[in-house]
């Protein structure tokens, strides 16, 4: 994933294969995106949202007391909704960014 959606992006100015396809690419707030951007915007996106998620089933399978995993459990339903419900308003509203081109200050371009 690093090489797929870090480097091939840093030495391609922004696109990878697919996003080559459809004529997209990654802009950062220069001219060229850096790494450092797309190193956080896809931490953001994969590490936070994907990887919290995958470490519920080894959590779960854990020697881990039931009165932590109800919390864990909980906290991570309400990051979902928080997700999809961000998602949701991002697609309805166009002027809307998604967290993670905010937070890493990188954005899609049609080019």
């Amino acid at each position: 994933m690093i090489v797929y959606f870090v480097a091939i992006p840093y030495a391609a100015n922004g696109r990878t294969a697919g996003k080559w396809v459809v004529r997209i690419r990654v802009q950062g707030k220069g001219e060229r995106v850096t790494l450092r951007e797309l190193a956080m915007r896809y931490g953001l996106l994969y590490l936070l949202a994907g990887g919290i998620n995958l470490t519920y089933p080894i959590v779960a399978v854990g020697d881990f007391s039931p009165l932590l995993l109800i919390p864990y459990a909980v906290g991570l339903f309400a990051l979902n909704v928080w997700l999809g419900i961000h998602l949701i308003r991002c697609v309805l509203n166009r002027r809307r960014v998604p967290f993670h081109e905010k937070w890493s200050g990188t954005r899609q371009i049609v080019s």
